[in-house]
């Protein structure tokens, strides 16, 4: 397997494994409780996370990888350790772990992106096509935490007496405006 095909493989499964532990610290968070919409998408990106890890590893096994990639396992225990740490030490309301999961799967659309391009490259269409197949499961994902993350911020702040009632679908058709510029 070409050099820059198995490094792309071998950080997609460490990004992949990295999102998997954290989305399953986040679905145990007490702030969710009383969040089943939250848990079910929450769920949904962890199932496809484990099904891309899947097909990955199987990319890099039909390549003759057998999975013992130090610079997977390094990243791997480096990214575990600092997302356990950081949320033991910081609390999470709804929104911010709506925030950061938005933040990584445009982080990995990315790479599969690169990925996509790398297997194209290289000739390898297992690669190309896992690729392009995994960044459309997060698209989808990516819009729906787009879409959550507004209603779910007015949520956390109907405490405040200051709070307007329609806010969340002023703050939606701002948001959209705003995006349609991009």
């Amino acid at each position: 397997m070409k050099p820059t095909l198995f490094k792309g493989l071998s950080e997609m499964v460490a990004s992949e494994e990295h999102l998997c532990s954290c989305v399953k610290i986040q679905e145990e968070d007490p702030v969710l409780v009383n969040s089943p919409d939250l848990l079910y998408l929450l769920s949904g990106i962890r199932a496809f996370s484990e099904e891309h890890l899947e097909e990955l590893h199987r990319v890099l096994e039909h390549h003759g990888d057998n999975g013992n990639s130090l610079l997977r396992d390094a990243m791997l225990a480096l990214a575990g350790t600092a997302m356990t740490v950081a949320n033991k030490l910081h609390p999470h309301s709804p929104s911010e772990i709506l925030r950061e999961d938005y933040i990584s799967l445009n982080m990995i659309a990315v790479d599969y992106k690169t990925l996509h391009t790398t297997g194209l490259a290289a000739g390898c269409t297992m690669t190309a096509d896992a690729a392009l197949k995994h960044l459309r499961d997060y698209t989808i994902f990516i819009k729906e935490l787009s879409q959550t993350v507004v209603p779910v911020a007015v949520e956390e702040v109907k405490t405040d007496n200051s709070t307007r009632p329609r806010i969340a679908g002023y703050a939606a058709m701002n948001i959209k405006h705003a995006c349609r510029m991009l």
